[in-house]
């Protein structure tokens, strides 16, 4: 019969085996101990010199043997007496010679142990005192280290602001025109007054981007700076480039009201490419400010001409076909694409009307608006190209859009169109 015909006899056979294994393993490593015979003593042999005996002490010399076949000589009772006397004697100094012998190499043997436990137990106490001054001079030598690295630090930190703080001062100074290291005997003045000096104030900013305040955030002129005289008339001439920023012209008004000089690219200005600054100078001559017959014949002020990139940047950005021709024209949607995600997809959040086709466009749409418009609707309506005023492509219920949202919107997005 076979003995592992089946599935379950194949697992009872190797659950055994294991069973077995494990069974012997652990016997061989924790049951089977093996056990030291009991120390023995052995057994004392006596060396004696006949076949019999009696007593505890055995002689330490050869018994004197009976003599053989010789008559008894007995003596008298006076030299038996000398003799047990002699022996008597002869055992105790025997016994008085061992006894002390034993005693004295006993002691010498004590005393050496004491003596060499002694000296391991100094020892000891030596290596550990040792030990303890070793980590004593380990922590003291950790802490000096630590001290002197914070010390380092610190002193490292300290040059550092002191560099820092002489280079503010060399940057002021530089600033100030050399101010903090004037000796008193300059000759040079700066103001709008008659009298010498250097007008200003000791506690102002010297960080301040103009010597006239800020400028605002409009693309129109401000400033002027002129003791509250009165502006009559003013102009502004756009710039010819792809350029913006903010231009000052330092400017000098006589008292008649007009301007007699104009500096452009005054302290203030962030940006003083020629394209700017020539239209800023002009823009200058177009003020007028009322007649002041006691105002100084040389008043100083200044024009803050802010530049926008406009329309010119815009339509320099966009590939006409009257400029270009047939390479203007472009089938691919990826740049539109790119544009309403920026936007967030504006065309998905208002319903439209794509108008499309050869003739008749800006008809159909003109139309369309007017009937929403009429019918309740807010109505904004794209078309192109535009007349005279590019904010004609743009109206909302059929006004076209502000020049400032035009600007706003190429301003807050030139990036994107740049790239």
């Amino acid at each position: 019969m076979p003995l592992l015909d089946t599935r379950h006899k194949k697992k009872s056979f190797t659950l055994t085996t294991l069973l077995l294994s494990v069974l012997l393993l652990i016997l061989f490593y924790i049951g089977l101990t093996y056990m030291d015979p009991p120390i023995e003593n052995g057994i004392s042999v006596n060396f004696g010199t006949t076949d019999f005996g009696d007593g505890k002490v055995q002689p330490k010399e050869k018994i004197r043997s009976e003599p053989l076949n010789t008559p008894p000589v007995e003596p008298n009772k006076q030299e038996e007496a000398i003799e047990e006397e002699v022996i008597e004697e002869a055992s105790e100094e025997v016994a008085a010679k061992e006894v002390p012998s034993e005693k004295i190499l006993t002691q010498e043997s004590e005393e050496a142990i004491k003596i060499k436990q002694a000296k391991e137990v100094k020892k000891k106490a030596e290596d550990a005192a040792k030990a303890v001054q070793k980590k004593k001079d380990d922590a003291i030598k950790k802490e000096k280290a630590k001290a002197a690295k914070i010390a380092r630090q610190k002193r490292d930190a300290e040059e550092k602001a002191r560099k820092e703080q002489e280079a503010k001062k060399k940057r002021l100074d530089e600033l100030m025109g050399g101010l903090n290291k004037s000796d008193g005997t300059a000759s040079g003045s700066e103001g709008d007054d008659n009298r010498a000096g250097d007008k200003g104030q000791p506690d102002g900013d010297p960080y301040v981007t103009s010597y006239y305040g800020s400028p605002g955030s409009g693309s129109a002129t401000g400033g002027y700076g002129l003791n509250g005289r009165s502006l009559v008339n003013k102009g502004k001439v756009k710039q010819d480039c792809n350029q913006a920023g903010i231009v000052v012209v330092k400017i000098i008004v006589g008292p008649n009201g007009k301007v007699v000089s104009a500096t452009p690219g005054v302290k203030g200005t962030t940006n003083n490419s020629p394209c700017l600054l020539a239209p800023a100078r002009k823009t200058a001559f177009m003020h007028k400010w009322n007649l002041d017959a006691n105002a100084p014949s040389q008043q100083v002020g200044f024009v803050v001409v802010n530049f926008k990139l406009g329309e010119c940047w815009m339509f320099a950005q966009l590939p006409m076909y009257q400029q270009k021709g047939k390479i203007a024209y472009n089938a691919k949607l990826s740049t539109i694409q790119l544009l309403v995600k920026h936007l967030e997809y504006p065309e998905k959040k208002f319903k439209s009307i794509h108008v499309g086709g050869t003739n008749g466009k800006g008809s159909s749409s003109h139309i369309l608006a007017s009937v929403l418009q009429e019918a309740g609707y807010k109505v904004g309506l794209y078309t192109s190209p535009h007349l005279k005023d590019f904010r004609e492509r743009i109206r909302i219920n059929g006004k076209p859009v502000s020049k400032k949202f035009v600007v706003d919107f190429i301003e807050d997005n030139r990036f994107l169109f740049l790239k």
